[in-house]
Parts: C-alpha cells; sequence; structure tokens
C-alpha cells in the first residue's frame, strides 16, 4: 500500500468516485445527502491548488483518499492556522487495515511543512466508525454542529 498526494487528473477522477461512494454512503445518516449523486470534476479543479492536500491510498489502483482544505483566512482573526479535513474515504475490503491512519497521517505531515497547526473534521453523529477513528489519532469533541427541518 502506498500513500501518496494526487498528482494526476485521472487519479483525481479516480477520487471523485470515491467520494461519490462517501455520499452515497453517507445519505444513510444525512437525508438531505442525494443517494444517487455523481461527483465529476471536483478534486481535478482542487488537487492543485496550494491552500488543499489530495491524498491516495494505491494498492493496485487507488482504495482511498483524503481531502483537507484550509479554512483560516491570512487576515482574519484565527490565531493559527487550520485545514478541515473535508473528506476521507477507503473502500470497504480494504478497511480495518490501518489505511485511515496513515491518510490521517500523511495530512498532518502536510499540515506541519506548511506551518498549520490546526485540523478540524465534520463528523455525521450517526456515523460512529470514522468518529472512532478520529478519536483514535487524537481528535477532541470540539464545536456542536445542528439542524432543524422546517
Amino acid at each position: 500500500m502506498v500513500i501518496k498526494k494526487v498528482e494526476t487528473d485521472e487519479d483525481a477522477n479516480k477520487c471523485d468516485n470515491l467520494l461519490t461512494k462517501l455520499l452515497a454512503y453517507e445519505s444513510q445518516f444525512d437525508d438531505n445527502i442525494k443517494k444517487d449523486y455523481q461527483v465529476k470534476d471536483y478534486f481535478v479543479n482542487m488537487y492543485n491548488r496550494k491552500d488543499c492536500v489530495l491524498f491516495e491510498a494505491v494498492e493496485e489502483d487507488v482504495v482511498g483518499y483524503a481531502f483537507a482544505k484550509t479554512v483560516s483566512l491570512e487576515s482574519g482573526p484565527d490565531i493559527s492556522k487550520m485545514v478541515l479535513l473535508d473528506g476521507m474515504y477507503v473502500e470497504e475490503e480494504y478497511r480495518n487495515k490501518g489505511i485511515a491512519h496513515e491518510l490521517i497521517e500523511n495530512v498532518k505531515m502536510w499540515c506541519k511543512e506548511n506551518d498549520i497547526s490546526l485540523i478540524s473534521v465534520n463528523v455525521l453523529c450517526k456515523n460512529s466508525i470514522p468518529y472512532n477513528i478520529y478519536k483514535e489519532v487524537g481528535f477532541e469533541d470540539f464545536y456542536v454542529n445542528m439542524k432543524m427541518k422546517i
């Protein structure tokens, strides 16, 4: 298993396919996510930007990804620069092999290289598997986001 930064449009499109699977999976926890939504050209437009990073886990093909983007403004009120771990997914047959931990570790290294000292992540309350993974690697409960149907 190799974890590396995405460097081609082809691999970025493969990560789009994994994001499509992530959204379909998360739709069971959030009725505002379209289960059949198809992601197209999202990561192609993101992976070369300096304010974000897209890592891929490669066996014979791309089997997982992690995407993080800077959310702090240079002239904003934040003391420390922060990124949002905005998506992570590992194909089901490759889970429980430490790939998610390795992807997060690569995001952490990228943050250190870019003088970023905080990482945030959003997790759906009913989706306990990633919540537990994030806790295992050191994330702490910090913020509660609520919604209401009207």
